[in-house]
């Protein structure tokens, strides 16, 4: 399989930086929604408990499995949907079906009916990122495309942390306001009520996402050099490309996907940390840890965007890699510390340095991806990654912890020392796939041109 030039690539300038950035916020505000209405179970995890009478392996389900369930079955459809068809529709689809979805989480009234819905969260949300990573590929250059991804996902830290913000504001204030009554539907309880404040904004975002254009593909696969069809190569080609590749895929895959198990696990639980070891109140803690998440886990991303950029205009070819790996080893020793620390005010501080290493290396470890991923192919091996990180991170991860928690620890106000397993399970394997995967990049077995 041969890259060339097409014509539309070589008549087409980059998009102007105006318009190149105000989809670069457009996607990133949908990013910031996804998050709060992916993160708010997190916050809920008590509520939730108390009324519906769930286990802490079972809320783990409605955090993770549930998210992942389908789209175990969709992720390559979507990614192929994505390669060949209209990526600005897609999104808008997908915005408005997860927030439909999160906004039935708040009409749940057994862990059924609320482990459904957060399925089709999870289908809706699947569209986002493979689609977004791959319209901003065609919106930057190369050498500033860090930075671009940075923005993007900036949205999950403001997402996971305005989550907090919101649900812990609501909850307080219904907690103290008591019964609420909504009209048709009658009372619903604080935490459902909470559902529903997050998820009806996104019903009404889904409309701008059509305010831009679906950009001109680069970077395109064909059949032969001397011809410019554009047609999307066939699943049979898309796999030959992985397997020929298969050192830097499959360690860049299992890498990251551990490093989210771990980060995503500990986000998930991180409230119940702190209201099982230091009996705080909740909405205390959800103030400080959304903050500390927008603070902290936003200059994490959008300082990785920009260095790895940096790097690369100096010349470093996996410029990308090397700065998505600097936070490993940080990570792993302040998060096996967690069991040993006894002061509320240290745990906090540790938390926010590790808030900083979690989300440090997800923009170039995404970059990475659309750079060495031919165009066509981008949606799907996109959603491929997407697939493999959110099953580890949303679905693995807590459950991880969660069962250590009923099961190995067996004590659940111990929290801490489950998630201190958990760290010293997945982070060095995590350490171990990301050098490999190092190697794999450096010797990527196709030619790339760079329009």
């Amino acid at each position: 399989m041969v890259k060339s030039k097409t014509t539309d690539e070589i008549n087409s300038p980059w998009p102007s930086p105006y318009r190149a950035w105000y989809v670069t916020g457009v996607l990133n505000i949908a990013f910031v929604i996804a998050f709060i209405d992916r993160q708010i179970v997190g916050l809920l995890i008590g509520p939730i408990q108390n009324d519906l009478h769930i286990t802490d392996t079972q809320v783990s389900l409605l955090g993770g499995f549930a998210f992942v369930f389908l789209y175990t079955f969709l992720g390559i459809p979507i990614g192929r949907l994505i390669d060949k068809g209209n990526r600005r529709g897609i999104i808008a689809v997908g915005v408005f079906v997860w927030s439909c979805m999160t906004v039935a989480c708040g009409f749940a009234k057994n862990f059924f009916q609320l482990f459904f819905a957060r399925v089709g969260v999870g289908v809706g949300e699947a569209t986002l990122s493979p689609a977004a990573l791959s319209i901003l590929s065609d919106y930057f250059p190369r050498e500033r495309l860090g930075l671009a991804v940075s923005v993007y996902l900036s949205g999950a830290s403001i997402g996971t942390g305005l989550a907090f913000l919101l649900g812990g504001a609501a909850i307080a204030f219904f907690d103290q306001a008591g019964q609420i009554i909504l009209p048709v539907v009658g009372e619903v309880k604080s935490w459902q009520f909470a559902f529903i404040v997050v998820g009806a904004p996104g019903i009404l975002f889904s409309c701008l996402v059509l305010t831009f254009r679906e950009p001109v593909r680069r970077n395109k696969v064909v059949q032969d050099a001397s011809k410019t069809d554009s047609a999307a190569p066939s699943l049979s080609e898309v796999a030959s490309f992985l397997l020929m590749n298969k050192k830097f895929y499959l360690a860049h895959f299992a890498g990251f996907g551990l490093y989210l198990a771990f980060t995503y696990g500990f986000s998930f639980w991180a409230i119940e940390y702190f209201v099982r070891t230091f009996a705080v109140e909740r909405s205390q803690i959800a103030y400080i840890y959304g903050a500390q998440v927008i603070v902290f886990g936003g200059a994490g991303t959008l300082l990785a965007g920009f260095l790895s950029d940096h790097f690369e205009r100096k010349g470093q070819k996996d410029a990308k890699l090397r700065v998505a790996f600097w936070p490993a080893i940080p990570l792993f020793l302040l998060a096996t510390s967690i069991p040993f620390i006894s002061q509320y005010q240290i745990a906090v501080g540790v938390v926010m340095v590790m808030t900083f290493c979690w989300k440090f290396p997800l923009a170039p470890a995404a970059a990475s991806l659309q750079i060495a991923t031919p165009n066509q192919m981008r949606g799907i091996v996109t959603g491929l990654y997407l697939f493999v990180g959110n099953t580890l991170g949303l679905a693995v991860g807590p459950a991880v912890i969660g069962v250590f928690s009923d099961y190995v620890v067996g004590n659940p106000d111990e929290i801490k020392w489950s998630i201190g397993l958990a760290a010293l399970i997945m982070l060095p394997a995590s350490i171990a796939a990301l050098l490999i995967c190092r190697r794999g990049y450096n010797a990527l077995s196709y030619t790339l041109v760079r329009s």
